[in-house]
Formats: structure tokens, sequence, C-alpha cells
């Protein structure tokens, strides 16, 4: 055997590994793309075999209809057992009606939880409706039943059951995310070989996917729990899906709401990231599954940008470790996500960091040195991401900025530091113009309900100073202080890990135990403990939201806005993170290292106890 063949063998052994995974990703890929292009199989339901309660079939109206004149609620159609095998199917309905009735799919034979589909309301005003149901085993008992209010009139028409080529699609998708998974590992695991990684980065890689693990224990159900805005945020999800399977993009009026007469939710209301769960919809997930992997990604983005930010501000892996735990895990941030379902408000979380993290560096870092005009990066991607997903968060951030601003009044004055706050400010709005104008479009220009609702007072929706020192949370039913009290209170406030955090730094300054070089971020602690608290005392009910409200009709309109004082919480939150990570990198500096140690794990402990 020659040399060059000699190499050439050599080469096919050395890759033969990652030959024979692409070759797998390859035959797996053309599996799901060959179950894609199947032709969709339609089924037409025979009006003559529909089984009748009430009403009965009328030849000029071509379909079976009831009216308030049979004196008949509930069930008055259905369909008998349809056999069919496993798979995705869209259930295409024509019908008329001038009150919404309603649609459900039923399997009394299926195996529990085989059948995953939703009652359908039949509005008035469309005359066509469709719903995907997803069958994972075969069966011979699926049946439709149409339900009627007892009001008005409903006619129906024809009925088809579409089998879709969804499950494909999942399958594709599926495979494409495993196969990336796969090749990333493969390529870890070679680089590892040739340039072994260190035993911190390994830990602290276990530890962050630990982290996430933990934020996502709530999601391991096979339903969704109940919360305040649930249902509004798959809504908007569902009405991304349909504006792209219409045409349009970006989406600004979501096309089916109100009966399709189509709703502007997209522009008040920053959805870019709702694309993310809207292709999911389209690739052909139900929408739990879709909303579950959203909140995945955010818990996801959560940890790794507070890790990020708060590694970079104090240049410790460990105190950035410890950040994410207490941000991620933050009552505020639980409350939204598991418990009011807050999807916009949740998300604009991700980015308080980040903006916390370019204030710091424009105020702290050398101008002299070369990195120092890129400081307006951080900035730019957190205004921008809470602009894109919450805007009464950039409204309370904005607040904050111009406050912490005032504060370090002698530092703008400078003018590389004034140019940096400058440049974040223009790029920011240049970058998100495409959502900023039609907003401010419609707001001024445009005859909405928002603009002519009247103006509420918020102050008697503040919390109780009780609230702010509770240190272990329930679930709670209410946010009805006024009323109730305690009684039965959502889980508002910052969680007991906090609050030790303050009380630590308090004693660090009575005590003075803490040395020259520790000034700098003695001085950071300082004005996040001003800004903290208040944004805390913002949470209060005495705090004077009503004198504000009065002010003047601007005031009116931006106290009326927030609704709720306690969503000042996230600011508080992030703010409080800041200082106990502030008191950690002192302690660490301190020659007892024991006592750095049992603090670390005690604030850990307590907010994995408490949260």
């Amino acid at each position: 055997m020659s040399i060059l063949e000699n190499n050439k063998v050599k080469k096919i052994v050395q890759y033969k590994g990652i030959i024979f995974l692409l070759a797998l990703e390859g035959l797996l890929l053309l599996f799901a793309v060959l179950g894609m292009v199947k032709k969709q199989e339609v089924t037409s339901v025979p009006l003559n075999n529909l089984i009748v309660t009430s009403g009965s079939y009328q030849e000029e109206k071509a379909g079976y209809y009831i009216d308030a004149t049979n004196a008949y609620t509930g069930i008055f159609l259905e369909t008998p057992g349809i056999s069919l095998s496993r798979g995705v199917y869209e259930i295409r309905v024509t019908y008329q009606a001038d009150v919404a009735g309603g649609m459900a799919m039923v399997d009394t034979g299926i195996a529990y939880n085989s059948l995953l589909g939703n009652t359908v309301n039949l509005f008035p005003g469309l005359t066509k409706t469709d719903a995907n149901v997803w069958l994972l085993s075969g069966t011979d008992t699926f049946k439709l039943q149409f339900s009627y209010s007892g009001e008005g009139y409903l006619l129906i028409q024809d009925i088809q059951i579409v089998q879709t080529n969804a499950g494909s699609r999942i399958l594709l998708f599926c495979i494409i995310c495993l196969s990336l998974l796969a090749d990333i590992s493969y390529v870890f695991i070679k680089r590892w070989k040739n340039k072994p990684v260190s035993k911190e980065k390994i830990v602290m890689g276990s530890l962050l996917s630990g982290l996430i693990f933990i934020t996502c224990v709530p999601l391991m159900t096979n339903y969704l729990f109940q919360a305040g805005d649930l249902i509004f945020h798959l809504s908007r999800i569902e009405g991304i899906k349909e504006g792209l399977l219409a045409g349009d993009f970006p989406v600004r009026i979501q096309p089916q709401w109100l009966s399709g007469n189509g709703y502007a939710a997209s522009v008040f209301y920053g959805d870019l990231f709702l694309y993310i769960p809207a292709l999911l919809r389209i690739a052909g997930f139900p929408v739990q599954t879709a909303y579950k992997c959203y909140v995945i990604l955010v818990n996801t983005a959560t940890c790794l940008v507070s890790y990020f930010c708060f590694s970079k501000m104090f240049q410790n892996r460990w105190i950035g470790f410890l950040g994410s735990v207490l941000y991620s895990l933050s009552i505020y941030r639980i409350f939204n996500l598991y418990i009011r379902a807050a999807l916009g408000e949740y998300t604009a979380i991700i980015f308080l960091p980040l903006i916390a993290y370019g204030f710091y560096q424009i105020f702290t870092k050398d101008t002299l040195e070369a990195s120092y005009k890129k400081t307006w990066i951080p900035l730019v991607i957190g205004f921008s991401g809470i602009i894109q997903t919450h805007i009464l968060t950039c409204e309370m951030v904005g607040l904050f900025s111009v406050i912490l601003c005032l504060i370090m009044w002698k530092k703008i004055i400078r003018p590389a530091v004034f140019l940096e706050l400058l440049k974040a400010a223009g790029i920011t709005l240049l970058v998100n113009v495409w959502f900023i104008l039609p907003f401010l479009d419609y707001m001024i220009n445009g005859d909405f309900l928002i603009k002519s609702a009247p103006s509420l007072m918020i102050q008697k929706n503040g919390l109780l100073p009780t609230h702010l020192l509770t240190a272990f949370f329930q679930s709670g039913t209410t946010i009805d202080f006024i009323n109730n009290g305690m009684v039965a209170s959502e889980p508002v406030g910052i969680g007991m890990s906090l609050i030790v955090g303050v009380g630590v730094f308090l004693y660090l300054l009575y005590t003075k135990r803490y040395e020259n070089k520790d000034s700098k971020r003695i001085k950071t602690g300082l004005v996040v403990l001003f800004l903290g608290c208040l944004a805390l005392l913002m949470t209060l009910r005495i705090f004077p939201w009503d004198r504000i409200f009065a002010i003047h009709q601007i005031t009116m309109r931006l106290v009326s806005s927030v609704q709720f004082p306690w969503r000042f919480l996230s600011i508080g939150t992030v703010c409080l993170v800041i200082l106990a990570l502030v008191v950690m990198s002192v302690i660490l500096g301190w020659n007892h290292k024991v006592a750095a140690r049992w603090f670390y794990a005690g604030l850990i402990g307590i907010t994995l106890f408490t949260s």
C-alpha cells in the first residue's frame, strides 16, 4: 500500500465516528422528510350518520339546525365512533351561528392522555373553524360533540377530518435538535481530549445545568398550572401562528381574534420572542408544549444571562453563580412565571441584569481603556429586550435609570461617559424604531379603549410592609389586600435570602469590617441599596401614588398604567441581588474562608428552601 493510500485509510479511521454520526442523522432526516411529502387524507363525516339529541336536519339549510324553539341546552349533535390511526388531525367544521356554540373532541375508549385536543368555540361572525387533535394511539371510538347554548341558532353544515403531516414535522424538528446536540457533544468531547477543560468550568457548567433544571421543575407535568394571564398569552402565540400562516410578517394584528375581525395586540405588546413558540406551533406541536418550551428557554436565558453579567461585574465565577441562583429563583420571578403566567414581565426580567451590568461598566470602568467604547452594548441589548417584551417594565426601568443618572451626575458630565450613554440611547431607538413608531402612532392617533378607559388609582393595590419581611410564602389566591389583608396572599415579596443580604450589608457598614480595596464595591452597594429600598417603598400602600396621580394628566396616565405597585419588586429584586453579591465579595476578602463558605452556602440553601 502506498503512503498516500495509507494516509487516506488513517483519516477514514480517525473520522469514522463523525462519518457514522452524520450518516445516521442523514437517514433519520430522510425518513422524516419522506413522511412530510405524504399526501394528506381528507375524510368527510356523513351527516346522515350523526346522532341527534335535539334539533333536526333541514334540507333547505343543508345541515343540522337548532334554535331557541327547541328549548334545549347542551350536546345536541355528535358523531358515531370514528376509526382513526395514530397521528395529528385537523378537524374542519362549516357552520352558521348568531350565538357561540361549542365542539368537543372526546374518546372514552382510548388510553389515558392519548388524546390531546381542546373544546372549540363556534363563534358567530365566522362560518368555518378548524382545530387540531393529537392522537398518540389508534382508536375506533373518537367522537365530535356539538353543544348549543340555548339561545339564537346553530347550524352544522359540514365536518371534515384531515390527517396532517404534523407528526412528521414534529419528528423532523426533534431529529434536527437531537442531531445538533449530538454534533456539539461530539465536537466538545474531541476538543476536550486535545485541550482538557478546567475542572472549575466543568463544575460550573454542571451547577448551572442543575439550576436550570430546578427552575423548570413545575413544567414536568402533562398539564399547565392555571394562571392569571395564561389564556391571553397562549392566544397571542396562536395569533402569531395564524398571522404567519396567512402570509403576514411581522404579525401586527392577530387575524382570527374577535370572530375574525382581528386584534392589534402585537402593536401594543412586543412579541418578538413569541415567534419561537409560534414556529413550534407551525411545526405541529400543541400550544401547551410550545409554551413549555418557551418557558424552558426563558429559564435558561435568565440563569445564563444573570450568571454572565454578575460574573463580569465582580470578576468571579462563583459570585456570578450565586447571583444567578438568587435572581433565577427570586420569589417575584417565580410568582410571575408559574402563578401569574405574566409572560411579558418574566421575559423582561431576563434583561434587567444586562442593564445593571451596562450601567456598572459605564460608571466604573476606566474611560481610557480601549474596551470602554463598547460599554454601550449591554445597555442596548437590555433596553431592546424590555421594549420588545414588556412596555410597563420599560417605563419602570426608564424611571430608575433617570434616578441613577441623577445620582451619578458627576460622572455623566465627563465627555466619555456621556457619549456612551448617548450611544446606548440612540442605538436602542434605531434598533427598535420598527416597533416604537407603530406603537406611538396607535397611541396618539388611534381611538382605542386603552386610551378612553378611565384612569385608575393604584395606591389601594399596594403591599403591606409585612409582605416585604415575610420569609416563607405559599402560592396564595388573592392580591386583594384591602379586603383580605394577608389571608391567602399571593407571594409578593423579596424572599428571606435578600433580607439576609441587606442585614449583613448594614452590619458591614456599622462595623466598617471592610478594607480600602473594597470601598468601590461598598459604594456600589450603597447605590443599589438606595435604589432597591426606593423600589420596595414604591410597592407599599403607604407610598403616595394617589397624590402623584392627581398632579397632571400625564402622571395620571403613567401611574394608572402600572396597575399594581408591586410590579416594582422586579427592580427591587435585581438591586438587592447585586447588594448580596457586594456582601459576598467583601466576605471573600476576609482571611476567614470558613465564614465565607458558610455564608455562600447559606444564601443558596435559604433560596432553594424558600423558593
